[in-house]
């Protein structure tokens, strides 16, 4: 009872009052107004939002005040997420309980309530350890250590408490260590696809320097970033037998941990779905991808991507038919309205690859297929968001509108798109980076010069298919998102739309 005299001592009345949080019932409240436009993506910056609520610019003095009210009432909200909502795990509902626990002592310290504060304290401690919160748990001994030391006078409690505060003191140093290694080589990886032979050497020292770590350390955040580390090494390094073999270690360990999160295993289903992928591995790829939306719920960011994963999977293996259904399940999923335009531009580049296999004859499982609210002619003739990406991303818009065009024998409309790719590969396309794209526009551009003459084309782009071919796409040092279907594919489908008669 002195824990909640102390407590109720803290929180008057007029604190009670003050408290702020977003409120669903007052759906009127201008606030709430601005909240909801955000969640769906309905104001994309500063301008719009002060131009809908105010007619103004974004300096106007009441949208900076109604911005800044927003912030707060979100900030407040925070700390009243409903854990207890069937999505999160348990290991997810003790991570935010053990937050606001940890928070709430630190306020019931500051304010003097050292009764209640060493209460929940030892309540979260137990949780804290259950789930390995490894940073949690030293704060929260240090407070319970500092509380015999000084109130209590307890020297068994003390010493009790000061020796298992000295174990995981060395298990959080531990993990800061795994931190500052997975960031240091995460940060040197960051704008380049090649990874440098000093690189490699370092990465691999901090990894046997961990790995030695974990033998007698045990904790879920050690291994998880240790595993990390291995993921980035392996992936930058186009070594995805390694990262197979990475991912099912980790999988193995982490099964083996009953207050372990799902969540986090998805990071490695999707890492060793990308690494069946690359390796074109069809049989094992679907029960991988099966298990990634096992994990994650429908319409998040990472469904969509490990959706799109499978998709490519499916595209690099000839296994149209399902890949087509993937696109239908991505569009017509929860909430894909809703998502952001880049995802939705996305999606549409699939389908016209799909509609391209459609409309080529050698590519019979699509038979009979129809694509709704989709128009090839208006994406043809848009100029999507990837046109302002100078990374490759836009390459694949530029490749379906001139195959599509060869394929619909427009000759005559193709001058400015083989213009513009042309350019484009000038520009951005480094040699080593973007090897294979280099070779397959090189390819391209032939068509025409050869006025479309399918005998002529295939004599004239021999040099450049056998050049594509000496650097085969799991090793390529590019995103797995540019070729939507593997070039030498690719070929043979454009071929198709040839004959042997000038143009």
């Amino acid at each position: 009872m002195d824990a909640l005299i102390e407590l109720t001592g803290v929180i008057s009345k007029n604190k009670i009052k003050a408290i702020q949080t977003l409120d669903s019932q007052n759906r009127a409240d201008r606030v709430y107004q601005f909240y909801e436009k955000l969640q769906r993506d309905e104001l994309k910056n500063d301008q719009d939002a002060a131009q809908f609520f105010f007619k103004r610019g974004a300096n106007y003095t009441q949208y900076r005040k109604l911005k800044s009210k927003l912030r707060d009432q979100l900030h407040s909200t925070l700390f009243f997420i409903d854990i207890n909502n069937p999505k999160f795990s348990s290991a997810q509902r003790a991570f935010y309980q053990c937050s606001r626990d940890l928070m709430t002592i630190k306020l019931m310290i500051g304010r003097n309530a050292r009764k209640a504060a060493y209460s929940l304290a030892k309540q979260t401690l137990k949780h804290a350890r259950k789930y390995e919160l490894t940073e949690f748990v030293v704060e929260l001994l240090r407070t319970i250590r500092s509380h015999h030391a000084i109130y209590t006078g307890n020297l068994r409690e003390y010493q009790k408490c000061k020796k298992l505060l000295e174990r995981y003191e060395k298990y959080l140093q531990a993990e800061n260590l795994a931190i500052d290694y997975y960031e240091d080589i995460n940060v040197r990886l960051e704008n380049t696809l090649v990874i440098s032979e000093e690189t490699v050497i370092l990465a691999e020292n901090y990894i046997g320097e961990l790995v030695k770590l974990g033998k007698d350390i045990k904790t879920f955040r050690l291994h998880m970033v240790t595993h990390w580390l291995s993921i980035l090494l392996h992936t930058k390094r186009n070594d995805y037998r390694s990262l197979i073999s990475t991912c099912d270690k980790a999988i193995n360990f982490f099964n083996k941990k009953p207050n372990f999160s799902k969540h986090f295993m998805g990071v490695f289903y999707y890492n060793k779905l990308l690494g069946l992928t690359k390796l074109r591995r069809f049989r094992e790829g679907q029960i991988i991808a099966r298990k990634c939306f096992d994990i994650y719920e429908e319409g998040n960011t990472r469904w969509f991507r490990a959706l799109r994963l499978y998709f490519t999977l499916c595209m690099h293996t000839r296994k149209y038919k399902q890949a087509w259904d993937i696109c239908q399940t991505a569009v017509n999923s929860k909430g894909f309205k809703f998502r952001f335009q880049n995802l939705h531009e996305t999606w549409r580049l699939n389908q016209a690859y799909l509609i391209f296999l459609l409309k080529t004859e050698s590519v019979t499982e699509l038979a009979g297929q129809e694509m709704k609210n989709f128009r090839l002619s208006k994406f043809l003739n848009d100029v999507p968001l990837f046109s302002l990406d100078k990374r490759g991303f836009n390459i694949p818009v530029l490749i379906i509108q001139i195959i599509m065009l060869i394929k619909q024998r427009k000759f005559d409309q193709l001058a400015d798109r083989i213009e513009a790719i042309e350019k484009y590969s000038t520009r951005y396309l480094r040699k080593n980076d973007h090897f294979r794209t280099n070779c397959f526009i090189k390819m391209l551009l032939q068509v025409p010069k050869h006025r479309f003459h399918k005998t002529a084309v295939i004599r004239h782009t021999k040099k450049y298919l056998v050049q594509l071919k000496t650097m085969p796409l799991e090793i390529a040092q590019q995103s797995h998102e540019i070729e939507i279907i593997p070039y030498e594919h690719l070929w043979e489908y454009t071929l198709e739309s040839l004959d042997n008669k000038f143009r």
